[in-house]
């Protein structure tokens, strides 16, 4: 994706806010839980920050995916400088097609680049048909459910969100991120979808017990991130952990 090849490495540094590492970090692996020995597919894997920290916890197996060649190329020169095992693929995440399946399918901002319920449908069928029966489908995504009025809440953590001028949150609006590093920023759009349309989508596709799961803010952050409005950003969070799993009756 040109857009992201273009932004590459701001986005490999915005991983690294207050925010990301108290919050999205600490989140994700409280609901993932143990790894070790599993075999984990991370689709939408970018630079392969989280393809690195599934390793180190213990993954028997990682492989990054993301549409986006530059983001791979990061990946990749991180993995030239510190080899682990992990293979990357650069290609959407619709189209995939391995031939082989994952106890886990990790997805940190994927599902909110379907621009429709069908495009929604094509990720689910690609995470089904990768995921063994009985499988998890963990991930973060961003909140459908987040007031609008609210966007603008998050400044303190290095980024809004926007509607276009006078947009409705309606099936695939674009909601478009702004994130501020520095003197200057950058920008890429998210897709609005009904919240309840994917625990129906992913069922569809054999991917039952959709649920969505509040943020958790870890006991341990960095010092100087105590004076930011924690609270406010956990009460109407701009993000939200879900989780799934592959029906356990499904054809392997």
């Amino acid at each position: 994706m040109a857009e992201y090849d273009s932004i590459a490495d701001d986005y490999k540094k915005s991983k690294f806010a207050p925010w990301r590492i108290s919050v999205e970090v600490h989140s994700l692996f409280t609901l993932l839980g143990d790894v070790r020995g599993l075999r984990v597919l991370d689709l939408a894997c970018g630079d392969g920050i989280y393809s690195r920290r599934l390793h180190e916890r213990g993954a028997a197996r990682v492989v990054g995916v993301d549409l986006s060649s530059g983001m791979i190329d990061l990946a990749l020169a991180e993995e030239r400088a510190r080899p682990l095992g992990i293979d990357y693929h650069v290609g959407p995440a619709q189209d995939l097609a391995l031939d082989e399946t994952f106890d886990v399918v990790f997805a940190a901002y994927l599902l909110n680049y379907a621009r429709s319920l069908d495009e929604l449908a094509a990720f689910a069928a690609s995470i089904a048909r990768h995921l063994r029966p009985g499988g998890r489908f963990i991930g973060i995504n961003n909140n459908p459910a987040h007031d609008p009025a609210r966007y603008e809440a998050t400044r303190p953590f290095g980024f809004i969100k926007t509607l276009a001028p006078g947009a409705s949150l309606t099936n695939g609006t674009p909601i478009t991120y702004t994130f501020y590093q520095g003197d200057h920023s950058f920008c890429f759009d998210n897709f609005y979808l009904d919240p309840a349309a994917h625990a129906s989508v992913l069922a569809a596709a054999g991917l039952v017990d959709f649920t969505w799961h509040p943020l958790q803010l870890s006991p341990s952050r960095p010092s100087d991130s105590a004076s930011l409005p924690w609270s406010e950003f956990l009460s109407d969070a701009p993000v939200l952990c879900f989780s799934a799993t592959r029906s356990p009756h499904a054809l392997a």
